[in-house]
């Protein structure tokens, strides 16, 4: 019988996550497949891991992972990943935005031969600039980068044995889940399911943090704003020697106006390319450090067999 893994990182969610735990092994104790759901308590600061706990000793089939501190979402789904024991694997939040009722739509997906299922979502009930923000990122990225993302799907899906594998081959530092999913490839289908609000609290991911998960997504999967740069610049350069060939033919009786423009033009793109260039030169350097993703505490396995203090690539 083949083995389901969910993955659900988890970060001061006390107020959703028993009963995002109740509807999950609702789920997936109607299907006939073997499971285990695991946990990753992201440094949460409220009583999330202690619920986790009373959970994981009811339940032999949930393991809790706890990191030594927060390290975000990104790498908190990539330590599921890469512990998780299944030969699916199917990451989903615990705010119950993304229905555990959905799995089933994905295994019958997955049972006609696709080996990565996309849940999109038909409907957000999210803010207005939310929504709005998200389909330009998606649009903008995949004009840019040579990896096309599906459009509305967050990390939820189904992940088969293989490219489960092949993902926990990745090892960079940099992590942005939703590229590296589509990176890998393989023959995948979406589907499409209606978003529930969330259950209760706010979400944890603000909009510097939204912008931040935006921007490390293009700089991990597109060299083109550095081409813009040189396009632009190259546009600015061709400007000024325009300018130069009117002043000589005709000059003009005040000249200092436009050239303080085109000064400040290109002093303005000259610090913007040093930004972006730095940008994509401290990625290369956290990259060569080679430290470890993410440090886990303990973990918790109904086998009895509990890990103390593991430090993981």
């Amino acid at each position: 019988m083949e083995k389901i893994s969910t993955i659900t990182p988890v970060y001061n969610e006390s107020s959703n996550v028993t009963e995002f735990y109740r509807r999950l092994k609702a789920v997936l104790n109607n299907l006939n497949y073997d499971h285990e759901i695991v946990f990753i308590n992201d440094g949460s600061k409220d009583n999330s891991l202690n619920i986790l706990l009373d959970i994981q000793k009811s339940d032999e089939k949930v393991k809790v992972i706890d990191f030594s501190r927060n390290f975000g979402k990104e790498i908190a789904l990539t330590a599921g990943i890469n512990t998780c024991t299944g030969d699916i694997a199917i990451p989903i939040d615990a705010d119950l935005q993304e229905p555990p009722e959905v799995i089933p739509k994905l295994l019958e997906m997955y049972e006609q031969g696709y080996e990565v299922i996309n849940a999109a979502r038909r409907s957000r009930k999210e803010s207005f600039i939310k929504n709005i923000t998200s389909k330009v990122f998606y649009k903008f990225f995949n004009s840019i980068s040579p990896i096309a993302i599906p459009e509305n799907v967050s990390d939820f899906r189904l992940i088969s044995k293989t490219p489960l594998n092949y993902l926990k081959e990745l090892s960079e530092s940099n992590r942005f889940n939703k590229g590296l999913f589509a990176w890998i490839g393989f023959k995948s289908c979406t589907i499409f399911y209606d978003a529930d609000k969330r259950l209760a609290g706010n979400s944890k991911f603000n909009f510097r943090k939204l912008v931040n998960l935006a921007f490390e997504g293009i700089t991990s999967f597109s060299i083109t704003p550095l081409r813009l740069i040189s396009l632009a610049g190259a546009t600015l350069i061709g400007a000024s020697l325009l300018y130069i060939i009117i002043e000589l033919i005709k000059p003009s009786v005040v000249i200092y106006q436009p050239l303080v423009s085109i000064i400040l033009c290109i002093g303005g793109l000259q610090l913007v390319s040093l930004g972006l260039a730095g940008e994509y030169i401290g990625r290369i350097y956290m990259e060569v450090k080679k430290r470890p993703l993410y440090v886990i505490r303990k973990i918790y396995t109904g086998s009895g067999d509990d890990t103390d203090g593991k430090i993981t690539n």
